[in-house]
């Protein structure tokens, strides 16, 4: 049956780029921010044990373009995070978060030159650790968020709602509630770029209804030269339970890290 089901999902995909017409949109683009970057947690001194590079990547494989005529765009979607201990022995992974969804965007309204004010996205999202047994965590949702683009002053702001269900490796409905609790269930967040586009600041703040605290993202990104698609200076803070899966525990609290490195920041999403 699954065997079945992974069948009929390719078939699917490979159906649906036949709505997509080639000249007006790249089959593969970028979709999430895609950055290498490393630090340290802002609770201990630095070492080189307690360094640790993260890096993003993220694709779209665009499907459907202009559906219908009136503006809504289907695309299958893969962002990978890891966590790499550099210098420990035998440089380990401390975990990774793979998610692929099924996603659909509608602008709603548009500049005079032609691009989108805003932007409503819809998904369908799995991620997972890849793990078994013990450390085995994964999320199944449905994700709607909005974005509106306010021009004139380089600001973008952003909502997000998540509804979904968790699985940790034992099956409890307590571990479940811990999982979703951790990663949470709705964000705010603001873009606001200088008028060069020379530096750009971002924040992400995911309130935990279940915790003391909140999950929080802040981004401050420079551009080293004209090109959009050149990696940009990146110094990012992060704090909370979402940054990978593995830390989504009873007994564990919020991890804080402060890294530096390049980002190449194309689409921003609420939720990692």
């Amino acid at each position: 049956m699954r065997q079945k089901f992974k069948i009929g999902l390719l078939v699917f995909l490979m159906g649906c780029t036949f709505g997509l017409k080639a000249q007006e949109t790249p089959f593969v683009d970028l979709f999430k921010p895609i950055g290498f970057i490393g630090g340290f947690p802002t609770s201990e001194s630095p070492t080189a044990d307690n360094f640790e590079l993260k890096f993003q990547y993220s694709v779209a494989l665009n499907l459907w373009h202009n559906i219908g005529g009136r503006h809504w765009n289907g695309f299958f979607g893969y962002t990978q995070v890891s966590l790499w201990d550099f210098f420990a022995e035998s440089s380990p992974f401390r975990d990774n978060m793979f998610m692929p969804g099924i996603y659909c965007s509608h602008h709603f309204s548009f500049h005079e030159n032609g691009k989108p004010r805003d932007e409503l996205l819809l998904a369908v999202e799995h991620r997972s650790n890849g793990k078994v047994g013990m450390a085995s965590r994964s999320l199944n949702a449905l994700v709607a968020s909005y974005s509106r683009d306010i021009r004139e002053s380089g600001l973008t702001l952003q909502g997000a709602l998540r509804w979904g269900t968790g699985h940790l490796y034992d099956g409890d409905p307590v571990s479940r509630r811990i999982l979703t609790h951790n990663l949470g269930y709705m964000a705010l967040g603001a873009t606001w770029h200088t008028s060069d586009d020379k530096w750009a600041f971002h924040t992400a703040f995911i309130p935990l209804f279940h915790h003391q605290g909140a999950n929080l993202h802040l981004e401050a990104t420079w551009k080293v030269c004209r090109r959009d698609d050149f990696p940009r200076l990146c110094l990012q803070y992060h704090y909370g339970y979402d940054e990978v899966m593995l830390d989504c525990r009873g007994d564990r609290g919020p991890t804080s890290y402060l890294r530096f490195g390049f980002v190449i920041n194309p689409h921003y999403t609420l939720f990692p």
